[in-house]
C-alpha cells in the first residue's frame, strides 16, 4: 500500500475574463505596435495583485492578418509600484498567426508559467507585429493563482528565460518540419544558461501564403523529445491562422544549464517552413 499524499490547493486567485460573460471579448485588448516597434503597455489587470503568485497562465487569440504574414511578440511587464514604471518579467512571447474568436473559450496560444509574483505587483502585456497595420481584434486573458496550502507540493522559479527569438523581426528561429508524417530534423532554438523546472514554447506562423496544413512539433534537448513536453498538434488555415491542442498546465522539465533546447515537426502533407518561427522559454 502506498502513503497516501495530503491534497493541496491554491489558496487565491485572480483573472481578468470581464464581470460579464461575452462571447468574442475576455481579457484585455492589446495593440501590437508595428514594424517591430513596441507598442503602448497596457494593464492586465484592473488593480495590483493582493497577494503573493506562484503560477500564471496567459492565452492570446487574434493577432493575425488575413493574406499577410504578421509575426508578434509579447512581453509580459510587471511595477511593484503602481503600473507607472514597467519592466519586463517574460520577453517575447511568440503569438502572431493566432486564429480570431468565435467564443470566449478560443484562446489559441496559452503558456503556464510557475513563477513568484509578489503581492502588490501591476501586471501589463506589451506587443509588437511585424505587420505595418496592427492586428484589431487581439485578445489577451490572465490568469494568476497564489499561495499553496502546501508550498513544499508546488514548484516555483524567479525568472524567465526567452530562447530563440530575434526581435528586431518580431520572428522566433525558423523550423522546417517533414512531410506526410516523416518528422524533420532537429532545429536548435538556444542552449539554455540556467536549470530549468519547468519549459514553454509556441510557434509564430509560416508566410503570407499559408497552405491548409495539419502539424506535430515536438520540444526536444539534445537529439531527444523532452519527458513531460507534449507534441503540440497545430491546424494552420489560409487566413494566415492557426489553432493548436492545448497544454492545461505547465510542462515540467529538470534541464541544466548548457542544453541545446530543439525543435523539430512534421505535416500531413507538403511542409512549408515556419519562417516565423519557435521560442522557447526556461523557467529556473
Amino acid at each position: 500500500m502506498g502513503l497516501m499524499v495530503e491534497p493541496w490547493y491554491f489558496a487565491n486567485y485572480v483573472d481578468n475574463l470581464g464581470a460579464t460573460p461575452s462571447l468574442t471579448v475576455p481579457g484585455v485588448n492589446v495593440v501590437p505596435g508595428t514594424s517591430n516597434a513596441d507598442g503602448t503597455a497596457l494593464a492586465l489587470l484592473p488593480a495590483a495583485l493582493t497577494f503573493d503568485v506562484h503560477y500564471i497562465m496567459v492565452g492570446f487569440a487574434g493577432y493575425f492578418v488575413t493574406g499577410s504574414a504578421a509575426y508578434c511578440l509579447a512581453d509580459i511587464l510587471v511595477d511593484p509600484a503602481g503600473g507607472t514604471a514597467w519592466k519586463s518579467l517574460i520577453d517575447d512571447l511568440v503569438c502572431g498567426y493566432t486564429d480570431g474568436l468565435t467564443t470566449n473559450i478560443d484562446i489559441y496560444t496559452w503558456y503556464h508559467f510557475p513563477i513568484l509574483i509578489e503581492s502588490g505587483t501591476n501586471l501589463a502585456c506589451r506587443m509588437r507585429t511585424s505587420h505595418t497595420v496592427a492586428p484589431s481584434g487581439g485578445r489577451v486573458v490572465i490568469y494568476a493563482y497564489g499561495n499553496p496550502t502546501r508550498p513544499d507540493a508546488w514548484w516555483f522559479g524567479s525568472g524567465v528565460e526567452t530562447l530563440g527569438i530575434t526581435a528586431a523581426t518580431s520572428k522566433g528561429t525558423s523550423v522546417t518540419p517533414g512531410n506526410t508524417g516523416v518528422m524533420g530534423s532537429w532545429t536548435t532554438i538556444g542552449t539554455s544558461t540556467a536549470r530549468y523546472g519547468a519549459i514553454e514554447w509556441g510557434p509564430n506562423g509560416t508566410d503570407a501564403t499559408a497552405a491548409t496544413i495539419q502539424y506535430y512539433f515536438q520540444l526536444g534537448r539534445n537529439n531527444v523529445q523532452i519527458p513531460g513536453a507534449p507534441t503540440k498538434s497545430i491546424f494552420v488555415g489560409t487566413a494566415e491562422s492557426l489553432r493548436m491542442s492545448a497544454c492545461y498546465g505547465p510542462s515540467w522539465c529538470d534541464i541544466p544549464s548548457g542544453s541545446a533546447i530543439q525543435v523539430r515537426g512534421t505535416a500531413s502533407g507538403t511542409a512549408e517552413v515556419w519562417a516565423g518561427g519557435f521560442g522557447v522559454y526556461g523557467v529556473y
